[in-house]
């Protein structure tokens, strides 16, 4: 019996060691495959490489890869580090819209059915954050974004543009193109703010 058992746990170190090194490699290629895309885009790869960096009309950002952890999945997040006005969480709604449902989960709902019915919205100032969301241009913007698979989360300080898409981080061309059009349109949400 205690063999059997010592072969078990040998068998579970082996397997999670495989494992961790697969995982090991899909990081640092991922990590590689954006450091390659930083010079198409005037951006520096950062100290570890585990970023990249530049500006964008002034305003810093940085790009980087978060590897799967317990409860949050990987994902590709795009940085603009500029002072908002309120925090603003967007992503696109997953369930069928349920009004009252969405009221009792702290949803700010535009009262606007086609956006209301796409996306989940919440923030911690709902009457300033109703009047940006309103203007045609930036709910134009949050769509364009949420349409090419990100999330939108405003801090106080910064934008964060998260992707659970990198497939097409090994393209370095199209890599470079895509992350040129979320930067752009991330600018564009957040260029009035002082």
């Amino acid at each position: 019996m205690d063999n059997i058992f010592q072969w078990l746990i040998f068998l579970f170190v082996i397997v999670t060691s495989i494992l961790r090194y697969f995982k090991a490699n899909k990081v640092k290629k991922i990590r590689e495959q954006l450091a390659a895309v930083a010079p198409l885009i005037n951006a520096s790869v950062d100290p570890g490489r585990r970023s990249i960096s530049g500006k964008i009309d002034d305003v810093p950002f940085k790009i980087k890869y978060e590897p799967e952890v317990e409860n949050s999945q990987a994902r590709l997040d795009v940085i603009l580090d500029k002072k908002l006005p309120f925090t603003l969480e967007v992503a696109k709604r997953l369930s069928p819209f349920d009004h009252q449902q969405a009221v009792q989960a702290g949803e700010l709902l535009l009262e606007d059915p086609k956006f209301d019915e796409n996306f989940c919205v919440s923030t911690n100032n709902p009457d300033e954050c109703r009047e940006y969301l309103k203007d045609p241009l930036f709910q134009q913007g949050v769509e364009l974004v949420i349409s090419q698979g990100y999330c939108i989360r405003f801090t106080g300080r910064r934008a964060v543009f998260a992707t659970p898409d990198t497939e097409w981080l090994a393209d370095s061309e199209q890599a470079s193109a895509s992350i040129t059009n979320i930067l752009q349109l991330g600018h564009s949400l957040i260029g009035e703010f002082e």
